[in-house]
């Protein structure tokens, strides 16, 4: 039932037609003066009311939800149309990322220290074979085995290596004046007296007279100290039997040198050591790449730890986070030694706005990492330092999560919520309205939806209807909105078995909850938190209906000052007789209460009593199969009203109108109203009075 505004200023206006013109005619009646003169009775017939109401009327006094079609088809055909703003959606804060963050390391690589000097001792040949002496003759006898041990001067370059790789060479120089076998070799510890299991050999190494022999030890493993002690056992199968000079300085001299090593661990003073580069990345988001991110609100946090015993320099560059200038960021921390309380350096960024992170490809290929690189320059030291190859520079690379202005890129599926719309449905006041059996025809609802982005939106909802005795829901049938502007058609049929769900009334407000996926797909594109989704509903109900059994009530005020009070005290009794032509698919039936001031009934109106009807009955018009008034009907009633009940509407203060509506569709079927629709009223009253002097 479409109970608008001015639809119900149009019933109000025609139903109770009967009641209102025959209070106007008592009043008018009531407006002849008394003459100074012997009271008489008069009998007068007035006039009452030649009219005709027509739909279009409703239209011409308010618009603004009641409009007629003009299109050919529908030429006529009113409709109740309402558009309405539904709340739209900022991206806002919604384009977000939630870096993983990174820690990890980097060691030093090789170590670097001055090459060590070759250290020598000489054995004389005295050691070797007793009364020897250099320069003189000697029966050099057979020498089976001698033990010879001689400390090595300091090495140089270290306190203590732990070699990696590496040889070292031992060579021997025999110039005792005979050949001599070098039966083994043991280096120790000096300072220990512990034996290095790499440098031993007891493998005989035969060296003639004057030549050079050379025994190499590989180094992989050892762990040689600066003083070292070497033990040789030495033999010689002597001269002969024959009497042989010596060589001035007779003995033997040993050299040890280290050739191409690492080390894996040194306590040394240290040169400054090769640069140490290290390249990483990032990852910012594991389900979103970009092209470009502009940064609305982040901290970036860059913790570097120095495990060297060592300073270090430090030189750090984000490569393709860049400042507001579109510089990379770049940062040099100087970090102190191990244990120094100077380690370890945080570098913060506490407001990365209008920061931006970039592909570094010019946009041609995607990424969702931060690509940063990190070298290292050592401080050197004089004194003895402890570096080992596993020494390392800690990085501890954390982001807030950052919270975008815009992304050139795919960004991931993120839902993005709405204000639910409530729409009020302009139909009148239901609360008195209730009906057996109402039928609409259709109800139409478009959602013209505006987006702002080139991103795809999937948007999806319901909208929910409510009276006071129902609630009842209908989906928004998911939809991928493109940029600008989009058409949602709800189904037609859904609608219409939406709104006739409300058997009683329809519902008074329709509220529109709805979410949008942004880039279901997962497409690239662009987005900004400035982007928006807004647009119109647009509700749109054709006036045809079925109403069965539909009641409602109307309540008004009743006010008659003290003159007309005096004027009906003067009636005896009244009568009208109507003539409705009803060009309305709509029977109507109306009963009037009368009440005073507490409420107490005082009659009724019409009176039930002969000749009047029990109600006011106003048929509707005959309707075609499409629901279209085709015949007007016709009816025609008097009413009449006596002394005592004009003096119980002296005392009236409210009254009160039943309306019954039934359609004249079979079983309700819904029917047509149209601008032309009419309905005609013809009337004249009699009005019999006392006039007194």
């Amino acid at each position: 039932m479409i109970l608008s505004r001015p639809w119900n200023r149009f019933l109000r206006g025609m139903v109770p037609a009967a009641a209102v013109a025959l209070l106007v005619l008592i009043l008018q009646g009531c407006e002849v003066k008394n003459p100074i003169m012997p009271s008489w009775d008069v009998d007068l017939t007035v006039p009452v009311m030649d009219r005709e109401f027509n739909l279009q009327s409703v239209i011409d006094k308010d618009s603004s939800v009641l409009r007629s079609y003009n299109d050919p088809t529908r030429l006529g055909l009113l409709y109740y149309g309402e558009v309405n703003d539904i709340s739209p959606i900022v991206v806002g804060d919604k384009l977000r990322m939630s870096p993983i963050g990174l820690s990890t390391g980097f060691t030093i690589g090789a170590i670097k220290v001055n090459q060590p000097a070759p250290v020598s001792v000489n054995i004389p040949v005295s050691e070797f074979a007793p009364g020897a002496t250099g320069g003189q003759p000697f029966l050099f006898p057979p020498v089976p085995a001698q033990s010879v041990s001689k400390n090595l001067p300091p090495i140089d370059s270290f306190e203590e290596a732990v070699f990696e790789s590496g040889n070292l060479e031992l060579h021997f120089d025999n110039n005792n004046g005979v050949t001599i076998t070098i039966n083994s070799v043991t280096f120790k510890n000096t300072s220990t007296g512990a034996v290095i299991p790499q440098l031993t050999s007891s493998s005989p190494l035969n060296i003639p007279q004057g030549s050079r022999g050379t025994k190499t030890f590989p180094l992989a493993g050892a762990v040689v100290p600066k003083g070292m002690t070497i033990d040789i056992v030495l033999s010689s199968p002597g001269s002969g039997g024959s009497i042989i000079t010596l060589p001035n300085n007779a003995g033997t001299g040993v050299i040890a040198q280290f050739t191409s090593f690492t080390l894996s661990q040194v306590t040394a003073p240290l040169p400054a050591q090769d640069p140490i580069s290290f390249d990483s990345t990032f990852v910012l988001d594991d389900s979103s790449s970009f092209a470009e991110i502009v940064i609305d609100q982040g901290q970036l946090n860059l913790t570097l730890t120095n495990t060297l015993d060592v300073g270090v320099i430090a030189s750090l560059t984000i490569n393709n986070l860049r400042k507001p200038d579109n510089t990379s960021f770049t940062a040099t921390p100087t970090l102190g030694r191990a244990g120094s309380g100077s380690e370890s350096q945080v570098i913060t960024v506490s407001d990365l706005h209008d920061w931006k992170i970039v592909s570094g490809s010019g946009g041609s290929t995607l990424t969702n990492k931060l690509d940063f690189s990190v070298t290292v320059n050592t401080i050197p030291a004089t004194d003895p330092r402890t570096l080992r190859t596993t020494d390392n520079i800690a990085v501890n690379v954390t982001m807030s999560e950052l919270v975008l202005q815009s992304i050139n890129g795919k960004f991931k599926p993120t839902a993005l919520d709405f204000a639910a719309t409530n729409i009020p449905i302009k139909l009148g006041t239901f609360s008195a309205f209730t009906a057996s059996q109402l039928v609409f025809d259709k109800f139409a609802l478009v959602l013209n939806i505006n987006s702002t982005t080139t991103e795809e939106l999937g948007f999806s909802g319901t909208i929910t209807g409510k009276n006071d005795s129902r609630t009842q829901v209908v989906n928004i049938p998911y939809t991928v909105i493109q940029q600008n502007a989009n058409t949602i058609t709800l189904s037609e049929t859904e609608l219409r078995d939406f709104i006739n769900a409300f058997a009683s009334a329809p519902p008074d407000s329709i509220i529109l909850k709805y979410s949008a996926i942004l880039n279901p797909n997962y497409k690239v594109g662009q987005i900004a938190s400035s982007d928006s989704l807004y647009g119109k509903s647009d509700i749109e109900v054709p006036i045809k209906l079925g109403i069965g059994g539909g009641q409602f009530t109307d309540t008004s005020e009743v006010n008659i000052d003290a003159s007309n009070r005096e004027n009906l005290d003067n009636l005896l009794s009244a009568s009208i007789s109507m003539n409705i032509e009803n060009g309305l698919p709509l029977g109507i039936s109306v009963v009037s209460d009368f009440y005073d001031e507490n409420g107490t009934l005082l009659f009724r109106f019409p009176p039930n009593r002969a000749p009047n009807p029990a109600t006011l009955n106003v048929l509707g018009g005959l309707v075609d199969v499409n629901g279209k008034v085709t015949t007007p009907r016709s009816n025609t009633f008097t009413l009449q009203v006596n002394q005592d009940e004009f003096s119980k509407l002296t005392l009236a203060k409210k009254i009160v109108s039943t309306v019954n509506l039934n359609t004249t569709g079979v079983n309700a079927l819904p029917v047509q109203f149209r601008t032309s629709d009419k309905i005609k009223l013809k009337g004249f009253g009699l009005v019999q009075y006392r006039v007194k002097p």
